[in-house]
Parts: structure tokens; sequence; C-alpha cells
């Protein structure tokens, strides 16, 4: 009797690609490295990760991107805004980079890598912070704009 394939699904998640200019250096790439017992051990990688319920919940904490701009970029019904969610949060979760404005008057500069928010890191990472709770009380908005998509890829199942 053949062995009964695998039919699990592709969990939704998302990898942000973190590209700046320099003017002494040139283009820099942001990659992770692993730790050694964890998939992917011991390599670089581009931060990401698997979507959370938190990331269904953003739509009041984003700019620059509409629910229904992000659906239709996907083609999904939807959901949209969750992909790009889950991107930014892990980022910020895996790396301290945290792409938002202050949503105030004020609040046109962009944050990138404050340590002001540095101890938030490990309870959103451990689900014990609200990833929604955590920009709307510190009046944050997700910086949908500076972000762009590029592709869609399956990660291939282990042989």
């Amino acid at each position: 009797m053949p062995a009964e394939k695998n039919k699990t699904r592709p969990l939704p998640s998302s990898t942000v690609v973190v590209l700046r200019d320099q003017p002494a250096t040139g283009l820099e790439v942001l990659l992770v490295l692993r730790h050694n017992k964890a998939s992917f051990g011991a390599s670089y990688v581009f931060p990401g990760g698997v979507q959370e319920s938190a990331d269904a919940t953003i739509g009041d904490c984003c700019d620059g991107l509409s629910d229904a701009r992000a659906n239709a970029g996907f083609g999904l019904q939807q959901g949209g805004l969750a992909y790009y969610s889950a991107a930014l949060r892990e980022l910020f979760e895996e790396t301290g980079v945290l792409l938002a404005r202050q949503a105030n008057p004020d609040g046109d500069a962009l944050l990138v890598n404050h340590n002001e928010f540095a101890e938030y890191r490990e309870p959103l990472h451990a689900g014990a912070l609200d990833w929604r709770d955590f920009l709307r009380h510190h009046s944050l908005r997700l910086a949908f704009d500076q972000m762009h998509y590029f592709a869609y890829w399956v990660t291939p199942r282990s042989q």
C-alpha cells in the first residue's frame, strides 16, 4: 500500500528583506544568524515567521496601505494586511528594528531601531504581549508605505 503523502498546508508567513543604501559603503542587507537548534539553524536568513492572530487586528495602526489594496496585491478576499504586519512584527522581534511612526502630529519621522522599545521584544515573541496592544499603547503606526511587495513563494517540503 503506498504511503499517504503529507497533505499539510503551508502556514501564512512573511519574510522581510531590509536594504539600505549607505553613501560610504553602498547597499547593505540585513540578515539574522539563526541559533543552531532553530529551523534553518546556524544559517544567515532574512527575518520573518508565521502570522499570529494579532497580525489580523492592526488595520487602525498602519500607514500607507489599506486592507483592500493589500488584498488586491495578494489576490486575496481578506487578510492581506496581516502579511505586512507579520513581516514588521517578526523584524522587530528578531532584530529590534521597528519600522513605525509615532501617531501624532509630529509623527512623520520614521522610527528605526529605537532602544526605548527593546524591552518589549521578548514579551511579544513569547506571546505575553499583544502586538496591537503594544502599537496602540505607544501610539505607533506601522510604516507599510516604506515596504514593497516582492514575491510569493512556498518553501518546498523536506524529504
